[in-house]
């Protein structure tokens, strides 16, 4: 082979390369990776609920402590109790949305 037929595969090969490297590029799905925020979140709630009664003083001052920063949360009260668990799923679900947006951002800045 001439040296001018190297030099040629050689782009040739690394156009290709890009080629399939931009379409294996995994994009999150914002929806997708957003619900299963929300329901992990949802389910850590549900269960941090009762656990609040297996704890000894000063972890359940702390546990009450950091429920208190939920707005208008009051114990005993279920309906309070249910609005914590939209408040904690609105906040996984916004964050569980901008997760997924720097993932797929990185990855396509990571092409260029």
């Amino acid at each position: 082979m001439k040296r001018h037929q190297k030099l040629l595969l050689k782009v040739e090969l690394r156009a290709m390369t890009r080629r399939v490297a931009k379409e294996e590029v995994r994009h999150v799905i914002y929806k997708k990776y957003s619900f299963l925020c929300v329901i992990g979140a949802i389910i850590f709630y549900i269960l941090c609920l009762p656990y609040s009664y297996l704890l000894s003083a000063k972890g359940k001052e702390l546990h009450d402590a950091l429920f208190a920063l939920i707005p208008w949360f009051v114990w005993g009260n279920l309906l309070s109790m249910a609005w914590g668990g939209v408040f904690v799923g609105v906040l996984a679900g916004v964050a569980g949305w901008y997760i997924s947006w720097m993932h797929n951002v990185s990855m396509i800045s990571g092409l260029k």
